[in-house]
């Protein structure tokens, strides 16, 4: 149990929902939880392409757009035109990727 959930609760929630049952009289997701389950995955899979260093940090912050995540690092905005999205600040010994997208 994790949280009252049990291991064939928290798999519906994961990448392999059949991985445990369901104990008898447990009920699945609520629609709430079906649909975060859900966009981990859509988030999980938009970022399957990016190139991961070591010391690379990914914040996922809610409410926030993307200029306004590169004020709150101290980060360094890209130049005009400039792609990809996200933007990069560096540290001594560690490089922080900045990605906030509305909505």
């Amino acid at each position: 149990m994790l949280a009252g959930w049990s291991p064939g609760r928290l798999s519906l929630a994961g990448p392999t929902p059949d991985l445990f049952p369901l104990p008898e009289g447990e009920g699945g997701l609520s629609e709430a939880e079906s649909a975060a389950a859900r966009d981990g995955r859509r988030r999980i899979a938009a970022l399957a392409d990016v190139g991961w260093y070591d010391g690379t940090k990914l914040a996922c912050v809610a409410g926030i757009d993307a200029p306004e995540a590169v004020l709150r690092l101290q980060a360094v905005p890209p130049e005009p035109g400039c792609s990809p999205s996200c933007w990069t600040t560096r540290t001594a010994s560690t490089r922080t990727t900045a990605c906030a997208s509305s909505g």
